[in-house]
């Protein structure tokens, strides 16, 4: 939480091709991340890190239009009601976001 900041970290399954991920295919809140956002990822391509300003209430996130490195389409991800300091795993059996 540097600079009034939050720090968002999205492990995927698929190694992710990175030219896909746009500003303006993350949404919060409904809202496309600025286009001055600043994209990491892990060696392995597997997980994307990112900031947004920390409103310190919850807040929704949607990710549309990302491809895997051999460019299949990634499913939609829609997480609402998130928050800070907090971990959200798939249930391999409900397939529903669980907080962890």
């Amino acid at each position: 939480n540097k600079n009034n900041k939050l720090s968002i970290e999205i492990y995927f399954n698929d190694v992710l091709n990175a030219r896909s991920v746009k500003t303006n295919k993350i949404l919060i809140n409904k809202k496309p991340l600025p286009q001055d956002t600043r994209f990491y990822f892990s060696k392995n391509a597997k997980i994307l890190k990112f900031y947004i300003n920390n409103t310190h209430k919850n807040f929704d996130i949607c990710i549309l239009g990302l491809k895997s490195f051999d460019n299949k389409k990634l499913k939609v991800l829609e997480l609402n009601n998130l928050s800070s300091n907090t971990f959200y795993k798939i249930n391999k059996e409900t397939k529903e976001w669980q907080k962890y």
